[in-house]
């Protein structure tokens, strides 16, 4: 919409006789409103990117986490890849597990 405002003014300033400077301040609007809008399209389309990188990954976690048996009751090296996405240690008695689904687990050791 801004793109079609624009070529209006150029169109219009081609046909009708304007203030040089009326015109420059109206253009320079339009084109502000368009780089702006711009802007936001672009802050949407990462956006949307995002999500759809999150959900393919939330889908993965779940895909694991539904092969798994309801009790597990041994180390399972692949499962564990699969769903930890990272360990902090903040401290000796305080470890954080983070999965890929983002749900971070404290533990506290004793």
């Amino acid at each position: 919409m801004a793109t079609e405002l624009i070529q209006k003014c150029i169109g219009e300033n081609a046909r009708v006789a304007q203030n040089r400077g009326e015109y420059a301040k109206r253009y320079d609007a339009l084109v502000e409103r368009f780089e702006m809008a711009k802007a936001r399209l672009e802050e949407v389309r990462t956006a949307i990117t995002e999500k759809r990188a999150q959900r393919k990954m939330m889908e993965s976690f779940m895909k694991v986490l539904r092969g798994l048996p309801e009790q597990v009751d041994y180390f399972d090296g692949a499962a564990w890849y699969a769903m930890v996405d990272f360990v902090t240690v903040y401290g000796k008695d305080d470890v954080r597990f983070t999965f890929k689904n983002e749900m971070e687990v404290p533990t506290k050791t004793e």
